[in-house]
């Protein structure tokens, strides 16, 4: 592989590029219990990195850090987690795709600013581009979210979604 296409496989922290999500299974005795982790994700494809401003990139802030880690117990107790690995920054996986595409951090599908007010894009991409997120990131989330609910009803005749988060102010 030339040193061109390892450019395009890396991401910001320089390991390969993730998958879109990662689903944890159960290593005990299955319970009708889904955790997810909507926003720990860094990874922002490079296509996509030029419409962020460098600072930002460097800090992704309002990440939910780590909590993949802080919650790697979950699996062991027979819950199922979902986890994001792109950055909310991309489109955010807790927002109504019916919804604003562009604007508020607190309710549009991609924040224009970050929770305090912070610079976050160097350049605004065009609705089409924002538009194509929801197939790109959005959509294939909600679609294996939707398949690993209707599974555990399936099996237990009830779920019970853990929606996991940190923040910071």
């Amino acid at each position: 592989m030339d040193s061109s296409n390892l450019s395009e496989q890396m991401n910001l922290q320089g390991s390969s590029i993730p998958p879109l999500f990662r689903v944890h299974s159960p290593r005990a005795p299955e319970i009708p219990v889904l955790a997810t982790i909507p926003h720990s994700g860094t990874h922002i494809p490079l296509e996509d990195q030029i419409y962020f401003s460098p600072e930002f990139l460097k800090t992704l802030p309002n990440t939910d850090w780590h909590l993949n880690k802080l919650f790697s117990f979950l699996p062991s107790l027979g819950v199922t987690v979902l986890e994001a690995t792109h950055s909310r920054y991309l489109i955010d996986l807790n927002r109504n795709p019916d919804g604003a595409l562009l604007g508020d951090f607190w309710s549009a599908l991609v924040a224009q600013e970050g929770a305090r007010g912070e610079t976050i894009h160097s350049s605004l991409t065009d609705e089409a581009e924002l538009r194509s997120r929801i197939e790109r990131f959005h959509s294939p989330y909600h679609a294996r979210l939707k398949r690993l609910l209707e599974g555990k009803i399936e099996r237990f005749g009830k779920v019970y979604l853990l929606d996991l988060h940190s923040f910071g102010m």
